[in-house]
């Protein structure tokens, strides 16, 4: 049945460590069921679908409930592969087999098969709430939304119950959404990316910018490095003007690609992280290296600035890119690469506020000072730094 969410605390309390038969014969003990979607197989979605429910069937065990529970009164989320493992309980360790197959489906999905740590976590939407888990408090279990502008979700309460679930105002019981682990799957999502355009023939370099670089000295206009250092384009300041990101949306995880002609005449796409920038309307001082000109010919680059989005194959992402680009960067002079990739994405990347953010057109070596994106969206301040090779 479905219900309304309309629950207070005080009803919700009680009996959350009443201990439960463990599961009947022949009952839930098949890894999650194939939801083939044509060519590009399992959707995420249906997978964290999939994944919150025998989550919520875990919870019929004692044992596994107090290791969860626990695990997220500590700090709000924990790893779904390993979070019910080797804690002496039949619905824990089938819930691990489970989770293990999901995790290898949305790898493949995604265009991480080299992926070594866990893509799927759980997470207290409210992290305010996560210390009511081990109160007496029983929470709901769903799959995090896609889309930043979900008005509801169904939920699944302790006993399997749907609970439709107003998503304008927080839950005054802690909401568990099971997501992507963004902090594990960003780092190889993006080496990904550059790793594949190389494959397609567009030269490519993963930049992470953590290296602290000091300038040496402004760089004046037209002037070049020495043989021994190179100009890099610093990012001092950023930030994401949106600011109405939903009460239940965790950490964002920004990437950008810079994006013209290389050394060797053809076109080139460094792929940067970005993982400091988290939340919209916040600004950001990172001091990150986001464009090295030694790897550029034309005066002139584009950067695109994109967010990770759930069912995007980050092989698929760079084949668009490649092909975008490949066959306008070998020109004399800079020309616009954006609008080029951005009519080859899928029209749901570029509207959904999970994948495009925004861009920057024509940075220059010279840069300097406050950008801002034509979307409006995103506002940096750069600087030319000469950096020692």
């Amino acid at each position: 049945m479905q219900r309304k969410f309309s629950l207070t605390t005080a009803a919700l309390a009680c009996a959350l460590f009443a201990p439960l038969s463990p599961l009947g014969a022949g009952a839930a003990h098949a890894a999650p069921a194939s939801v083939e979607k044509g060519e590009k197989g399992v959707r995420v979605e249906e997978i964290k679908a999939e994944v919150a429910e025998k989550l919520q069937v875990s919870m019929r065990d004692l044992v596994a409930r107090r290791a969860l529970y626990n695990a997220l009164a500590a700090d709000g989320e924990a790893d779904l592969t390993t979070v019910l493992a080797n804690k002496h309980s039949a619905y824990g360790d089938l819930f691990t087999r489970q989770v293990a197959a999901a995790d290898t489906e949305v790898k493949k999905v995604k265009g991480l098969d080299g992926m070594v740590a866990s893509s799927l976590r759980v997470r207290v939407a409210d992290e305010k709430s996560a210390g009511q888990l081990t109160k007496g408090v029983q929470p709901l279990f769903a799959p995090s939304p896609t889309e930043d502008n979900s008005a509801s979700l169904v939920a699944r309460d302790i006993q399997g119950d749907s609970v439709r679930v107003d998503l304008d105002t927080p839950t005054d019981v802690p909401l568990l959404l099971v997501e992507l682990d963004i902090d594990n799957i960003m780092p190889v999502a993006v080496g990904a990316v550059s790793a594949e355009l190389k494959r397609q023939g567009v030269e490519s370099e993963f930049l992470t910018g953590r290296e602290e670089q000091e300038p040496a000295h402004a760089v004046a206009p037209g002037a070049s490095a020495a043989a021994a250092t190179k100009i890099v384009t610093r990012l001092n300041t950023v930030k994401l003007n949106k600011d109405h990101e939903p009460w239940w949306k965790g950490r964002a995880e920004i990437y950008a690609v810079a994006m013209g002609q290389g050394k060797d005449n053809k076109a080139r796409a460094d792929v940067v992280s970005m993982p400091y920038l988290d939340y919209d309307d916040t600004t950001y001082y990172p001091g990150q290296g986001i464009i090295d000109w030694s790897h550029f010919k034309w005066n002139n680059v584009d950067f695109l600035v994109m967010e990770q989005d759930d069912n995007t194959n980050y092989n698929d992402l760079a084949k668009v890119i490649a092909g975008a680009i490949a066959t306008l960067a070998g020109g004399p002079q800079y020309v616009p690469l954006i609008n080029e990739v951005l009519n080859a994405l899928p029209s749901s990347w570029t509207t959904d506020d999970d994948d495009y953010v925004d861009s920057f057109y024509m940075l220059s070596r010279q840069s300097n000072g406050l950008k801002i994106g034509a979307s409006n969206n995103a506002r940096m301040t750069v600087q030319p730094v000469v950096v020692t090779t």
